[in-house]
């Protein structure tokens, strides 16, 4: 039975949180960055142990925003408005929140490390199964029904947040078959403190990208698109690839993509996904459990089964790293106010420490083999500049001796007769 909270303070009411914290002494977080594990052009995300203030240690990884981006920019805004997204969201299948900070003066996002293997690379190996590419779609679709339904912030006001760039690169598969939604940093909510603006720029990746958003009409039908470029992808193994902008020869070009993929149920999944009129495509939610079904039926290997196989020939294993000397990170000024509108507890105040710079020497490359696929290696051969002609002279020496043989032979032949 769960005790009634009093309204109003009493002698008996323990202090308020905030009132805790004040009196709280500073406490150390340590972050440890070993490993980068990505980049793009406004950041680069470390995999680093990071240490609370209780001492316990997990796997994280942190998005730390490129050297010469000024802290109040537009990229530092869409960061940490991208924390105020994920420290809402919670789903099994949407990367986890941990903190917001600043490495030296850069602010810095700190999430759930997701240990596993990237779509995009296990893509690279094959395409996946019918039921493999169901179950994957199946929680990846759950994930955006639970980010479209709105969240609700601090107020109870109830938040739509849409992705705005599904794609292979963003979704991570777990060794255990889980695929977890990765990377909101294009993504779209009506935040009461939203920082960025996007203005008349298109966030996403193209091919990827539906048609109406090309022109600024975004909505989760937008991410419904995006999944269904992802699910043809996962069961061909190949990229899409950009689509018309004309609808004649948009839908003429779905009807040829359709008809590549191998299974017809995977066609009625994919089709109403890619529909030209964001009002035909289904809900992410009616897409999950149309694949759900789709997976408890199909005859095939599993996501589990399939990323157990790449993993046993040798796929998704980490390249060997040098470690890292410290450098100064500090708390973002900015989390105070990102806690208080997303209602999560806010840490005592600490300073953090990180690994920052490659040591001098770092250990010998580990080369794999290239992988099944991949195009073969040319051999060029330096040839002389003489050969050519002198082949050609002989060539011409041949042929004018065969002609005198020739005629000697059909002399004699007339003289006998």
């Amino acid at each position: 039975m769960t005790a009634a909270i009093p309204l109003e303070p009493s002698a008996e009411t323990p202090p308020p949180p905030d009132t805790a914290r004040a009196a709280a002494s500073p406490r150390a977080v340590d972050i440890e960055l070993f490993e980068q594990l990505g980049s793009g052009t406004h950041g680069i995300v470390w995999l680093a142990r990071y240490r609370t203030a209780s001492g316990i240690v997990r796997h994280a990884a942190v998005k730390v925003l490129r050297t010469g981006f000024d802290d109040l920019g537009p990229q530092a805004r869409r960061l940490r408005d991208e924390a105020r997204m994920l420290a809402l969201l919670r789903h099994r299948a949407v990367v986890g929140f941990v903190d917001l900070v600043s490495v030296d003066g850069r602010p810095a996002l700190v999430t759930e490390y997701v240990d596993g293997t990237d779509l995009r690379e296990l893509l690279r190996a094959g395409a996946l199964s019918t039921r493999a590419t169901a179950e994957l779609v199946a929680e990846v679709g759950s994930a955006l029904e639970a980010a479209h339904a709105g969240v609700p912030d601090s107020t109870g006001r109830r938040v739509e947040v849409i992705h705005r760039d599904i794609k292979p690169a963003n979704v991570r598969v777990t060794p255990w078959g889980e695929p977890v939604l990765l990377d909101f940093g294009a993504g779209k909510a009506l935040l009461s403190q939203r920082e960025s603006q996007s203005g008349i720029f298109t966030l996403g990746t193209p091919g990827y990208v539906a048609p109406e958003a090309v022109l600024g009409d975004v909505s989760a039908a937008a991410d419904v698109f995006g999944l269904g470029v992802l699910t043809w992808e996962c069961a061909t193994g190949e990229a899409l690839g950009s689509l018309s902008g004309r609808p004649e020869t948009y839908s003429r070009q779905v009807e040829l993509a359709l008809e590549r993929l191998p299974d017809p149920e995977l066609g009625a999944l994919v089709g109403p996904m890619l529909a030209w009129d964001p009002d035909d495509r289904p809900s992410a939610g009616d897409i999950a459990m149309q694949a759900t079904e789709l997976a408890r039926l199909a005859q095939s290997a599993s996501l589990r089964l399939t990323i157990e196989r790449y993993n046993r020939r040798g796929g998704g294993q980490p390249e060997a790293t040098a470690p890292w000397r410290r450098g100064a990170i500090t708390a973002d000024p900015h989390t105070a106010e990102l806690m208080e509108a997303t209602g999560a507890a806010e840490p005592a105040e600490h300073t953090v420490t990180a690994l920052f710079t490659r040591s001098p020497v770092p250990p010998a490359p580990v080369l794999p083999p290239p992988p099944a696929g991949d195009a073969p290696t040319t051999t060029v051969v330096a040839v002389p500049s003489w050969l050519l002609p002198a082949i050609l002279l002989a060539l011409l020496i041949l042929g004018f001796a065969s002609l005198g043989l020739s005629a000697v032979v059909l002399w004699v032949v007339v003289r006998v007769t």
